[in-house]
């Protein structure tokens, strides 16, 4: 008896959980039953209890208990089928699954050795936090006012006045090109910190109240202007609110100085060199794209280490691998091919490090590993067998068009102007400023923004697409009217103010270069997936599967696994 199979839902079980079945190890061995029969082989009810074990409780919703066990079992099937046709096509020894799975090795062993032997062995202290806290003026935000002019022959000139005695007020009123801020006596309304100043501005962090600045470049209507500030007030900042950040930043410092301290401690047990001769001969050879050597150039050395030579033969097909036709042109730059020599030998001295712990043994990493193995096998096998036989002409491209007109529309969008600032008062005297009919554009430029709609910096086009980007102001503008300003709403970046200036209709994108290569996109991946299953099933009539319907136990129940005991 065969089970009616759900291709599509397997091939998503099998992409979220690609792993090697585990034997279930305990103090009795449960009953095992065969559910199922491929190429002579049983598949058995603990080797699919193991497996649904591992994938996700969420892939079995809005399914019946029995479907979804019918689909766990359907999922293990296509795998063991997959994964046996990818052995008969011998696809474990293709050169490029051999680099991309060596590749996955070599990252998965060295993310685990810097783990345990550089972030493991870092501590911050409370002294640590409140020096950094205390010194880098963490501690404190400062209101600031400015005279914003156009060169900075009129700022010295202005600084002179100031310290002279001339009142800022008075300066602000006779000379300052901000408009907005210049009512305000050059109050610009924001308290500066050191995490929402610009690096440009951070050392104004060190003046105290009353302090001048000196003349400091500053953006304005985006051309450059220069601005001479003056501190209004300071308001303290509390530990507890910047410790993350604080924490952060000191552990990055010390991560950095622990990598290099630990990776120039093993090069002094690894003796790494970089052959010049070798990278000469290599750039020299790589000019103009084309990198041509003999067989037996090919042991040439580029560099070494205590425990052996890297070759102009094993350096190639790492670096090359996957890249693009520029870094051919790269590798006739001699630094570039020092740089990636040093940073193979490098990784060399790790790995040889990572082996001697044993690291190559974890379970976890041994888990992942074969995790990795499977899902390249499954996904180079699919590239071979079916990706590769897909072809779409432009007259099917144009049918799907014609068919699918819901798939080829502009959406219907508010098109808004957001201004971002760094703190919640701010944010609300530019929301009064833009009520009043101050230029959203003139304030975009004075502050900061996100989008970029047309030409236009600062213009977000808010369509159901963009509702991820800012879900928010999406919900707040279907309610608004074009003219009405809306925020201030605190977003991850600070906090927005915006103003509705337009309304799009919808309406249907015409066949041109980009609906044509949608439309080919679309027919593709339909051509892809029921390639995938014609694939499928012939691989099991391929390897003479049977099912035992009657031996499949109740692994799924109310949409969760349970062990069938």
């Amino acid at each position: 008896m065969y089970f009616p199979t759900k291709y599509d839902t397997a091939w998503t079980i099998l992409s979220v959980c690609f792993v090697l079945t585990l034997q279930v190890g305990c103090s009795s061995e449960p009953k095992s039953h065969a559910v199922a029969r491929m190429a002579g082989q049983e598949i058995t009810t603990v080797e699919l209890q193991a497996f649904a074990a591992r994938l996700p409780d969420g892939i079995h919703e809005g399914k019946s208990d029995s479907e979804a066990n019918t689909m766990v079992l359907n999922a293990l099937i296509d795998k063991k089928v997959l994964l046996a046709e990818a052995e008969a096509q011998q696809l474990q020894s293709d050169p490029g699954f051999v680099l991309d799975l060596s590749a996955f090795k070599d990252r998965e062993m060295m993310k685990l050795y810097n783990h345990l032997k550089v972030d493991q062995q870092i501590s911050i202290s409370q002294e640590e936090l409140i020096e950094l806290y205390q010194n880098e003026a963490w501690n404190r935000a400062l209101r600031l006012a400015a005279i914003v002019v156009e060169t900075r022959e009129k700022a010295d000139e202005l600084v002179a006045e100031l310290n002279s005695g001339k009142a800022f007020r008075q300066l602000v009123d006779a000379y300052s090109v901000d408009e907005t801020t210049k009512a305000w006596g050059g109050d610009t309304g924001r308290y500066l910190s050191r995490d929402t100043a610009d690096e440009s501005l951070q050392e104004l962090l060190t003046l105290r109240v009353g302090d001048l600045s000196k003349p400091m470049p500053f953006a304005y209507k985006g051309k450059k202007h220069y601005a001479v500030f003056k501190v209004l007030d300071e308001m303290p900042i509390a530990l507890n609110e910047v410790q993350g950040v604080l924490e952060e930043k000191i552990f990055g410092s010390k991560r950095i100085a622990r990598r290099a301290a630990l990776t120039d401690s093993l090069a002094g047990v690894y003796k790494p060199l970089v052959d010049a001769d070798g990278v000469a001969f290599l750039a020299e050879r790589s000019a103009g794209g084309q990198i041509n050597v003999s067989e037996a150039e090919a042991t040439m050395r580029l560099g070494s280490y205590r425990d052996g030579d890297l070759t102009i033969g094993e350096f190639l097909p790492v670096v090359l691998h996957k890249a693009g036709p520029e870094t051919r042109h790269q590798l006739a730059d001699t630094a570039l091919v020092a740089a990636k020599v040093r940073s193979l030998l490098t990784a060399q001295m790790l790995l040889k490090e990572s082996y001697a712990l044993g690291l190559d043994r974890d379970f976890t990493l041994v888990a992942s590993v074969e995790n990795e193995r499977e899902n390249l096998l499954v996904s180079l096998l699919r590239k071979i067998n079916v990706d590769a036989y897909i072809r779409v002409e432009e007259e099917e491209a144009r049918a799907f068009y014609d068919k699918n007109p819901e798939k080829f529309r502009y959406l219907e969008a508010t098109i808004a102007a957001e201004v971002l600032l760094s703190n919640e008062e701010e944010a609300q005297r530019v929301k009064e400023q833009l009520q009043g009919g101050a230029d959203a554009e003139q304030l975009i430029a004075k502050y900061d923004t996100r989008g970029v709609h047309g030409k236009k910096r600062g213009f977000v086009r808010l369509d159901a697409y963009k509702r991820l980007h800012y879900p928010h102001i999406y919900d707040l503008s279907q309610d608004m009217e074009i003219g009405q300003v809306g925020g201030p709403i605190k977003v991850a970046e600070g906090y927005s103010v915006f103003k509705i200036v337009d309304r799009e209709a919808a309406k249907p994108k015409p066949f041109n270069a980009a609906s044509k290569k949608r439309a080919t996109a679309y027919v593709r991946i339909n051509k892809a997936k029921h390639g995938y299953v014609e694939f499928v099933s012939a691989l099991r009539e391929k390897y003479n599967v049977e099912i035992f319907p009657a031996n499949v136990p109740n692994m799924i129940k109310d949409g969760k696994f349970q062990a069938d005991n």
